[in-house]
């Protein structure tokens, strides 16, 4: 019986020491993310496309913070074709408070692309 009432109290006074010292309402510790993405411009068949670091700089000369980049791929299926478009993207997590800014960049969330298939950033 006293095992189990130490763990309880000591939780109960954890939780009273932290909000019986702030008159401030709790700020969330993270804010929501979301995924953006713009084609890469690449080619199939040819070397190219905007790197990562070339896009990225767009993004952050807007003021909009990266909290991670990939590249990746739209899903979407094309016929072989030497010269077409690769399908290749440049992906971004930004806060979901900037998207709008990044749509004026031309940015669009990944959420939009039906076959994409997304990977955790890393």
């Amino acid at each position: 019986m006293l095992k189990k009432a130490i763990p309880v109290a000591l939780m109960l006074m954890v939780n009273t020491a932290c909000t019986a010292n702030s008159n401030e309402p709790a700020k969330p510790e993270f804010t929501a993310l979301v995924k953006v993405y713009k084609s890469d411009e690449s080619l199939q068949c040819m070397k190219g496309g905007v790197s990562l670091e070339k896009m990225s700089e767009e993004i952050l000369e807007a003021g909009i913070p990266i909290f991670c980049q990939q590249k990746n791929k739209d899903g979407n299926m094309r016929p072989l074709a030497c010269g077409g478009p690769a399908g290749k993207i440049n992906v971004f997590q930004i806060p979901v408070e900037a998207l709008e800014a990044a749509q004026d960049l031309g940015f669009k969330q990944v959420s939009e692309l039906r076959r994409f298939s997304d990977q955790p950033c890393q």
